[in-house]
């Protein structure tokens, strides 16, 4: 009877996972073939919600490994394969319909972008990263700088994808390194790993959506992954005595050597290590809180709160520098503490993720619906900003990259989502009138081009009134 309680939750789990691992092989095989001509940006995110769900439930669907709310892992994971199946629902309903292979490639016109705009870019992106730690606290700064970073992201795949054009192979190597070793850089300067992390990942795997022979992006790829997970492993240990370094102000010596326990000590992800399961199972296992929080609902224990984090997150959308008593912050607010009936320490922020928060609100038809519109509007991005690059328009490229990446955040809540899609929507028209200003100019010079060869034959250029089409005779 005990290894029917133990082992049939397991069981759920596999068939669960083997639908999980299907869907996401289907988007692989179109990123493969460029069926549907995007930047990427799906499966990056599908990429990004496995990770706090289908590892978690991966462990704990090892036999070896009975740990303890396994029945909780079932229920959040359950709800989390109905959010990815609509999520790829609405993903896949711009793809149908789209031309054909031959027709994209017969379209495509790969331009290199001069070089002083990726540098350009870089070094803003910088620039935003090193003021929001000091200007970080300014009501309506905060969240414009951190949108402003991603314009390092965007400079690393414009480099690596200019590089390419032009068959310089050492620069390819050199971005690619610069992005691999960004991590460090996070960690370094902030005490944080994951954000590093997180922005290697967009970087590689909108490199991957271009890159070709794709063979050769999942010959690294897929040990890469196992890396990554064994660099998490090792930072989990280390993590305390680093944080209290970077935090704690310490010189760049002290910060450099605490961190060196990771290269001198490094740990092989080994899943018969139960130290290794329970690391990744406590920070990469979102279903044991998705499953609290279907448990609490469906007993009753808990009523849905109908749509109050999602008005929450309308909120947060107006700047708290025009809004002075504006109370919607970023982090869970203390619902995730409603939600799953744990108490969190004073100051502690944790992630709700997008199927809990959709679930507290609406249960399974609120997962359903929300997903599938953020797959529909990811997909129409996402096929915009892969056309803009393959057809030569990389500034269109960099403004949706730019508002693609705060949809990324699979662990956020609800108001993290808005409030970072504002800020970068706020940035993406900065950049249009301040800095990506060539394109006008060209235009215009077109014109004006046009303008003097039809002077030349001897017909006057006459500029017509705006909107003057209806009922135009042409001669």
């Amino acid at each position: 009877m005990l290894a029917e309680i133990v082992f049939d939750p397991q069981k759920q789990l596999i068939q669960m996972i083997y639908i999980w691992v299907g869907l996401c092989a289907f988007f692989v095989w179109l990123q493969a073939r460029r069926a549907y001509g995007g930047a990427g940006f799906i499966f990056i995110y599908i990429l990004l919600f496995s990770v706090i769900h289908l590892f978690g439930a991966i462990i704990h669907a090892i036999p070896e490994f009975a740990l303890k709310g396994a029945n909780f892992v079932v229920l959040g994971f359950r709800e989390s394969l109905y959010g990815l199946m609509a999520f790829c629902a609405g993903a896949f309903l711009p793809i149908l319909g789209r031309a054909t292979l031959e027709q994209q490639a017969a379209k495509e016109a790969r331009v290199a972008v001069p070089h002083k705009t990726i540098w350009y870019l870089m070094v803003l992106g910088i620039v935003f990263f090193f003021a929001r730690a000091l200007l970080g606290k300014i009501p309506s700064v905060g969240a414009s700088l951190n949108s402003g970073t991603n314009l390092m992201v965007v400079a690393m795949v414009l480099g690596f994808w200019t590089s390419w054009i032009e068959g310089k192979k050492a620069w390819m190597l050199f971005w690619v390194a610069l992005c691999v070793g960004f991590p460090l850089f996070s960690l370094t300067f902030q005490g944080f790993l994951g954000f590093g992390a997180s922005v290697s990942a967009v970087v590689l795997f909108s490199i991957a959506s271009f890159y070709r022979p794709q063979w050769r992006v999942w010959a690294i790829g897929i040990p890469a992954i196992y890396f990554a997970l064994s660099l998490y492993v090792t930072y989990m240990r280390e993590r305390t005595a680093i944080r209290e370094e970077v935090w704690g102000g310490s010189k760049m010596e002290k910060r450099i050597e605490s961190m060196r326990k990771i290269y001198d000590d490094f740990e092989w992800l080994d899943l018969k290590k139960e130290e290794h399961i329970q690391r990744i199972d406590e920070r990469l296992n979102q279903n044991m809180l998705v499953g609290m929080t279907v448990d609490r609902i469906s007993t009753g224990e808990i009523y849905p709160v109908q749509g109050i984090t999602l008005w929450w997150a309308v909120q947060s959308m107006v700047p708290r520098i025009i809004w002075k008593g504006k109370t919607v912050r970023a982090g869970s607010m203390d619902v995730a503490g409603y939600f799953t009936g744990q108490e969190y320490a004073k100051g502690t922020s944790v992630g709700l993720g997008q199927i809990m928060e959709l679930y507290g609100n609406y249960k399974r038809w609120g997962v359903v619906a929300g997903m599938f519109l953020l797959g529909w509007l990811i997909s129409i991005w996402d096929i915009r900003c892969g056309q803009a690059l393959r057809s030569g328009d990389w500034r269109n490229y960099s403004c949706y990259f730019i508002l693609l990446v705060p949809l990324l955040h699979a662990g956020g809540s609800a108001v993290e989502l808005f409030s970072g899609t504002a800020a970068a929507a706020v940035l993406v028209w900065c950049l249009k009138k301040y800095v990506f200003k060539e394109k006008k100019k060209e235009s215009e010079a077109g014109a004006s081009g046009k303008r003097e060869v039809k002077e030349q034959k001897g017909v006057p250029a006459v500029d017509r009134p705006k909107r003057f089409v209806y009922g135009e005779k042409r001669k």
